[in-house]
């Protein structure tokens, strides 16, 4: 607003005759903001503030987001805050915050009012109580994946997935879990092409996928990537990666293997696979979507019938003199996060993950580490039973390729691209 506008000195309410100040780069108690009256500043962020407010007329209350002044000098800002708070709109999904309307400051700023929401946010609850159980876990992703999912469904990728961002409400001892502040999200218009604009920039260091930092397009995989860092958080209490600054941390999501929640928390085998799944650097290693991830998540932690995956395995045998060398090896798996599914006398069977490139190059890496004299090694890939032990074709060892002393043999179901495949010497290609 230029200075010595009247109406940034008093404004007439029914409230009565307002003061000097209500209108500056943050509104003041008694502002009027269409048909709300702004109570208290709540939160503030690098794009816009957020009000607590109550309708003039009812009383209810209300959130209001307001652009900052500063970027409401900027066209392209102003219109990304408006079409992306109409996509919101348009999700219609309980699990989504509800914005009831768009509209403007007599300075032009923008603003969108959404449901007040009476409780905390998850982070904070997290703050206050530690880690989840695996059933609390479940019962939070059920919930904001969900919410997650039809956001994407109607183009809409949130871009800032964290605890902060989903707020916690208990009804008679029922946890409710509402997904909110699309502020940085990225609506995906039909033809529109990615550009990298000062939102793209945006997000929070400690959940940001690899893509998000490097200021590449993002998808529903960028999504993923951060739910896999929240589901990383609930078993854990703490991020996969922390640093003194923001520069560490997104330096590890770019180029570190992340830990696996197992070795800090009390979790299944099944709980690590799916973090690290979604947790992969590159999206295309990823779980597609998040009914993809849901499916996965509900056989790790529920036990509930979830659909057969491709997994890679690693099986390492040897004679009765070799007891040493398979007790270490499989040790070396159970660290390399592959799970354990046979430990026998002469035998050691390991599976991961197997449906890319990236899990089974990992897998052949690592059955190349374990190679030397004394024993065999086979990678191979198939299907297993996520809810059911120990079944699945991988666990078919008559279907696996003759092993060949001292050496590793792939075969063709567990082989890579020929573009990704190791050179190494040691290898058989099956």
């Amino acid at each position: 607003m230029a200075a010595g506008d009247p109406r940034d000195e008093a404004v007439t309410t029914p409230y009565g005759r307002q003061e000097v100040g209500l209108y500056g780069d943050r509104l003041g108690a008694g502002a009027v903001v269409g048909d709300f009256l702004i109570d208290e500043l709540v939160a503030e962020g690098g794009c816009g503030a957020v009000y607590r407010a109550r309708h003039l007329a009812s009383g209810e209350q209300a959130a209001i987001k307001v652009l900052h002044r500063q970027h409401a000098a900027d066209g392209n800002m102003v219109k990304r805050f408006r079409r992306e708070a109409l996509a919101v709109q348009r999700i219609g999904h309980p699990g989504v915050v509800a914005i009831r309307e768009v509209g403007a400051l007599h300075d032009g700023r923008p603003f969108c009012v959404m449901d007040w929401l009476e409780g905390q946010d998850l982070g904070f609850e997290l703050a206050g109580r530690g880690r989840l159980s695996p059933g609390e876990i479940l019962d939070v992703a059920e919930q904001v994946g969900a919410a997650l999912a039809a956001a994407h469904a109607c183009g809409v990728v949130h871009r800032d997935i964290k605890a902060a961002n989903v707020m916690v409400r208990r009804d008679q001892e029922r946890a409710r879990y509402t997904l909110i502040d699309f502020g940085i999200a990225k609506w995906a218009a039909p033809g529109e092409q990615a550009t990298v604009t000062f939102a793209t920039l945006l997000g929070t260091p400690q959940a940001m996928a690899p893509e998000q930092i490097r200021g590449e397009p993002v998808d529903a995989r960028t999504d993923v990537y951060a739910f896999g860092v929240l589901l990383f958080q609930l078993a854990t209490g703490r991020f996969p990666f922390s640093g003194s600054d923001a520069a560490e941390i997104e330096e590890q999501h770019l180029v570190s293997p992340p830990p696996r929640p197992g070795e800090l928390a009390p979790v299944p085998a099944g709980f690590d696979a799916v973090v690290l799944r979604a947790l992969e650097k590159r999206p295309g290693d990823r779980h597609p979507g998040m009914a993809e991830l849901l499916v996965e998540l509900r056989a790790a932690l529920s036990g509930r019938p979830g659909a057969a995956r491709t997994s890679v395995g690693v099986l390492v045998s040897g004679d009765e003199e070799s007891d040493a060398l398979l007790d270490r090896a499989s040790e070396r798996l159970r660290a390399a996060g592959m799970t354990v599914a046979l430990d026998v006398a002469n035998a050691v069977l390991a599976v991961m993950p197997g449906d890319s490139d990236a899990e089974r190059q990992r897998a052949i890496a690592c059955a190349l580490e374990l190679c030397q004299p004394g024993l065999s090694i086979c990678v191979h890939a198939g299907e297993v039973a996520p809810d059911r032990e120990g079944e699945g074709a991988l666990f078919q060892l008559a279907s696996w390729p003759p092993a060949q002393p001292d050496r590793v043999v792939v075969s063709a179901a567990a082989a890579p691209a020929p573009a990704g495949r190791p050179g190494d010497p040691r290898i058989t290609w099956r």
